[in-house]
């Protein structure tokens, strides 16, 4: 148990505590790391096994704070911390409870969330307090049911991307559904709760040219570059970009919706039968669009962009409009137009966040960086080639779309 990153004492008590079970239940833990160096640098994730005195076994991750000052600094870890806790705690519990109050079948109810054990916040056990070291979130180990994560460098064939968009449009529904039906829990939960962690623009800026003059290098890109910058010009104050919502379309982001943040259950082949996603760090009350567009400028096969980006943003928007109906919304508000020209003005300001993480999902072994990298000298950017065909299979699809004008925000 001394693997755990806690100041304070670890003890099964502790976790009897954490689980809301009977004191003396847990008899032992069994606790390994669960990531390698380049796949995670929001928290220390750890797979926990509980060993309870009757003989039964809960396989667990558990979510804790980051290693490293920097790492904290960076993520805001103080606060996202406590706002993932809110998302499993919350967010989701509402929006089951919306879904059962509407009707829809407990077979059919939208959780794509892991289930969630038990959390702390803080030592002190006060919520309304930041986050500290002896944070915590426990969910399921969803390896254990067969799920499992996508390679990151490939991306996502169509049945996966399929299957995530008509999921993420029924969770981004309910939501919406949560905002006309019962407005006053909205506004508690998610207006007030899941807040865009501001970014100071200075930083901003220096992320941004960061990247643009990176990817200057490459000589395929040239003919896209001066766009990219113009375009990155008025992007530095995040905060007024993310948190910028305009009705019909206003939901929550999950804001950080890539492959890796979401694994798909196999029974008797390889064609997915569910899927889960997780890390809601950055939970914002934005615009549903973002995680929809984000999504597939970083996670499909890079061969799939240009010939179906169409293809599954029309099954988001038939199953986000299903799913409102489902629950009872009128959907006149949500005409097919209006949507496309939400898409429109929320991709553009997109476009810096997908080239981030490119650079992160696209990293060769030797490019992936640690927690110590970070802490002393800061990340690497990739020049992979697959970082390289992405990069320029993006931004001639955003081109060719309109999304590289100098006058996107008009």
């Amino acid at each position: 148990m001394e693997d755990i990153p806690w100041t304070e004492a670890v003890t099964a008590a502790k976790f009897d505590h954490l689980l809301g079970l009977p004191q003396g239940t847990v008899r032992t833990l069994s606790v390994k790391r669960l990531t390698k160096v380049g796949q995670n640098y929001g928290s220390t994730l750890l797979s926990i096994q509980v060993h309870l005195r009757d003989g039964e076994t809960l396989d667990l991750v558990g979510k804790f704070m980051p290693p490293t000052e920097m790492q904290k600094k960076v993520f805001g870890s103080a606060t996202t911390f406590l706002k993932e806790i809110n998302a499993y705690r919350s967010v989701n519990v509402e929006l089951i409870k919306l879904q059962r109050e509407r009707g829809v079948p407990a077979e059919e109810v939208c959780d794509p969330l892991p289930r969630y054990y038990g959390s702390q916040v803080n030592s002190a056990g006060d919520d309304s307090a930041a986050a500290d070291d002896n944070a915590v979130l426990l969910l399921e180990n969803l390896t254990s049911s067969g799920y499992r994560m996508a390679d990151q460098m490939t991306g996502l064939d169509l049945p996966h991307a399929r299957m995530l968009v008509r999921k993420i449009a029924q969770f981004h529904a309910s939501a919406v559904a949560l905002r006309i039906l019962k407005p006053q829990v909205f506004k508690d939960v998610i207006e007030g709760k899941c807040k865009f962690d501001s970014i100071p623009p200075d930083e901003g800026k220096r992320i941004i040219d960061a990247i643009v003059e990176h990817i200057s290098r490459f000589p395929e890109v040239a003919p896209y570059c001066d766009k990219v910058k113009i375009a990155c010009e008025h992007m530095s104050d995040f905060e007024k970009l993310w948190a910028e919502v305009v009705e019909p379309f206003v939901s929550l982001s999950h804001n950080d919706l890539w492959v890796n943040n979401m694994v798909f259950r196999y029974e008797d082949s390889e064609e997915p039968t569910d899927v889960k996603f997780f890390d809601f760090q950055t939970l914002t009350y934005s615009s549903p669009v973002r995680d929809l567009v984000f999504f597939l400028y970083t996670s499909l096969r890079y061969d799939l962009v240009g010939n179906s980006v169409d293809q599954l943003t029309g099954a988001y928007y038939e199953s986000f409009v299903t799913w409102l109906k489902k629950l009872g919304c009128n959907t006149k508000d949500f005409t097919e137009a209006e949507f496309r020209k939400e898409i429109d003005r929320v991709a553009p300001t997109e476009i810096i966040h997908i080239l981030m993480i490119l650079n992160v999902i696209c990293a060769e072994d030797h490019e992936k960086f640690s927690a110590h990298d970070m802490q002393n000298s800061g990340p690497t950017f990739s020049s992979s080639e697959t970082y390289r065909k992405k990069l320029l299979i993006t931004l001639q699809d955003y081109d060719a779309r309109g999304w590289l004008q100098e006058n996107y925000t008009s």
